[in-house]
């Protein structure tokens, strides 16, 4: 009793929110003043050009299966690119599968786009957004190109990926005896995995499931290989190092694909041991490619959640990870959730099903700030100086106490009337 009666004395009396509210006057107030229409495919953002300078990294997070993702992203990255020196997108993928993106964007062979947008989250939008990029990235010098940086898990099957790509760094190599035993297999599962693409009857191009059309046996072999190189790794390095230009690269692919099967094995801990495991390895893996690009900024449109700078529901997502105190960038992250209303999503294993979608799964007040937005895009400033969004919670249920919304985002980006991205593979 005493707790809520303190808990109305600071509302009343005060106007101090201590728990999650709904909108009142005050603080629809702030979000008329604090709110702009966007334009899609304007890649104009006026109401963060003065606060660039403050973050070295930005984070949308978005759900996936609608259409108007893409095209914000591709807004957003052109505007950090010219106004803030964004030059690296962080993707949610593997290295391998970015360094693949990075071959096309140099390239245009589309085969390396094809081939990981085929394992990704499948829709047409994802796969022209690459394209469109390398459209973009044609019009600048390379020095100031825009790069993608892999630093994602992915599930086990996606692992063929990665095998695929060390076994193009091996193609041309002369793999030395005392190295055949461990590698072989490796370059061997690299070829198999190339002619079951290519194989007319393999059902990869209707195929749904979570294994993709992938046998399970060359999925298991993945591990298998994986892990028999890392050990052998550990016991000698300098063989390998003698071998391979980048050596630091192969060894966290190597990782990347053990760990993809960890996580999935996390699962039977809960699916908050499985996001933290995910979480901590993408942190950890951008931490470790980050040697030589000191000074640089990054973006990247990653799952809604992962753009969250504070624990929530017994995860530290990315975005908590890179503000925390043991984050090179700390107090250097710009978070934008986007919401929607309204909107339609294809879903991400069935392709040809959609249904109506909006955020209040997640969200509190949405009607209201549906009302006060003033298009169909419309982005909110909630950290602007006297903000009652840094007073209180008002978007999130769960959250731990005294945790307000700014804790989590700076802004907020509405999306009314999305439509749902279309399948890469018609089904």
């Amino acid at each position: 009793m005493l707790k809520i009666g303190m808990a109305f004395f600071l509302i009343m009396v005060l106007g101090f929110p201590a728990f999650s509210l709904g909108l009142r006057d005050q603080e629809k107030e702030y979000l008329q003043d604090h709110c702009q229409e966007i334009e899609l495919g304007a890649a104009n953002f006026p109401l963060l050009e003065n606060y660039l300078e403050d973050y070295s990294i930005f984070l949308a997070g978005k759900n996936q299966g609608l259409a108007y993702n893409s095209q914000l992203q591709m807004d957003l990255l052109q505007f950090l690119h010219q106004e803030a020196g964004v030059k690296y997108l962080l993707v949610e993928a593997p290295f391998a599968s970015g360094e693949f993106i990075n071959r096309y964007l140099e390239t245009g062979e589309e085969e390396y786009l094809e081939l990981v947008i085929t394992y990704w989250r499948r829709s047409k939008e994802r796969f022209d957004f690459f394209r469109d990029l390398k459209e973009y990235n044609s019009k600048f010098p390379e020095e100031e190109q825009i790069r993608v940086i892999g630093m994602d898990l992915q599930g086990p099957p996606r692992t063929l990926i990665s095998i695929k790509y060390l076994g193009d760094l091996l193609m041309d190599t002369r793999i030395p005896l005392d190295l055949e035993y461990f590698l072989l297999p490796l370059v061997s599962l690299a070829q198999d995995f190339i002619e079951l693409r290519q194989d007319p009857d393999h059902p990869l191009r209707a195929q749904t499931e979570y294994r993709a059309g992938i046998p399970g046996e060359m999925i298991e072999s993945a591990r298998e290989i994986a892990r028999d190189i890392l050990d052998h790794w550990k016991e000698d390095s300098e063989p390998y190092r003698e071998l391979l230009d980048q050596p630091e690269h192969f060894y966290l692919v190597l990782n990347n694909i053990v760990d993809a099967f960890i996580m999935e094995e996390k699962l039977r801990e809960g699916i908050e041991a499985s996001h933290q495991f995910r979480s901590d390895r993408a942190f950890s893996n951008l931490l470790f490619l980050l040697e030589g690009m000191e000074g640089e900024k990054f973006f990247g449109q990653w799952e809604e959640l992962n753009v969250f700078q504070k624990k929530f529901r017994g995860v530290d997502w990315l975005g908590a990870k890179l503000a925390g105190p043991d984050s090179p960038f700390n107090d250097r992250v710009m978070s934008i959730w986007y919401v929607y209303h309204d909107s339609q999503q294809m879903q991400p294993f069935s392709p040809g099903e959609v249904v109506d979608f909006d955020s209040t799964y997640i969200m509190r007040n949405l009607e209201e700030l549906t009302e006060l937005a003033p298009g169909k895009l419309s982005i909110f400033k909630l950290d602007a100086p006297g903000s009652p969004f840094s007073q209180g919670q008002f978007f999130l249920e769960d959250v731990e106490e005294n945790i307000v919304s700014t804790d989590f985002f700076q802004y907020l980006l509405l999306i009314k009337e999305s439509p749902a991205a279309s399948p890469f593979y018609q089904p």
